[in-house]
């Protein structure tokens, strides 16, 4: 939660994430009643994650698939759709997807015709999200528009819409899930015998963690030359074995 103008603003979190691919086809998930009845769940290679919260625990038996789950949600690069939550000022929970096509309709003043396309039960298609932040964009516009033009009934409507976006953190944008940091914190490391020399093909480029090596020589190895992963100023993609604890630390402080 941050403030703004007065107003807490809530940090919008992903309630909902779409994967899809070979992985993805092999996963059965147990729905609880809040989720979607209808949700199209036997579609080959497309696996639903509904009802997220900011912290979700995935439980299975061992070898059913919870880690390689984790590691494929850490290398997607961009998910069909996704559903995201909010609150708004009374601290209720927004779900933003839905409220979308209201919103956009508000701004632009008549009806959003690619809603149907952009919000489907509540989840935003991810390759409509720069038409959607086109439309948030223009709030500010057209509040000026309205103040200037004397409109003092839209004026009103859009002040109250501009208020609602911040304070659900959604203002002027909706970011995507690429653009997230992710850090993948691999367990029990030291069950397996740390890498000493890298594998053929694999660029471990300055790394001295010799368990983060042998997670990214078991797990990832198609990331091991990621420039991402090497940056310890503002990875998007990072390792922790806990090994660096120490310097991780000297560095944050």
């Amino acid at each position: 939660m941050a403030e703004s103008n007065g107003q807490d603003v809530h940090v919008p979190w992903f309630s909902g994430l779409c994967l899809e691919g070979e992985v993805a086809g092999q996963y059965e998930i147990e729905r609880t009643g809040s989720q979607q009845e209808d949700q199209d769940t036997t579609k080959a290679g497309l696996l639903e994650l509904d009802g997220l919260a900011p912290i979700t625990i995935f439980v299975g038996a061992n070898n059913s698939g919870k880690s390689q789950l984790m590691r494929e949600l850490f290398k997607t690069e961009q998910l069909p759709r996704f559903k995201l939550k909010s609150r708004n000022v009374e601290g209720a929970e927004v779900d933003v997807g839905s409220k979308l096509p209201n919103w956009i309709e508000t701004i632009g003043g008549g009806r959003w015709t690619q809603g149907g396309n952009a919000c489907v039960n509540g989840w935003i298609v991810d390759t409509e999200r720069k038409s959607i932040n086109s439309y948030l964009v223009q709030l500010g516009y057209e509040i000026t528009k309205a103040r200037n033009g004397g409109r003092s009934s839209r004026l009103k409507c859009l002040d109250d819409l501009n208020i609602q976006l911040m304070v659900c953190g959604v203002k002027d944008q909706i970011g995507c899930f690429q653009e997230l940091k992710r850090c993948y914190v691999p367990i029990l490391r030291g069950m397996r015998p740390p890498l000493t020399t890298s594998s053929q093909g694999q660029d471990y480029g300055n790394i001295n963690d010799l368990y983060m090596k042998r997670t990214a020589h078991d797990y990832f190895g198609d990331m091991a030359s990621w420039a991402s992963m090497r940056d310890n100023d503002n990875p998007r993609n990072s390792i922790f074995s806990g090994l660096t604890l120490f310097d991780s630390l000297r560095r944050a402080c």
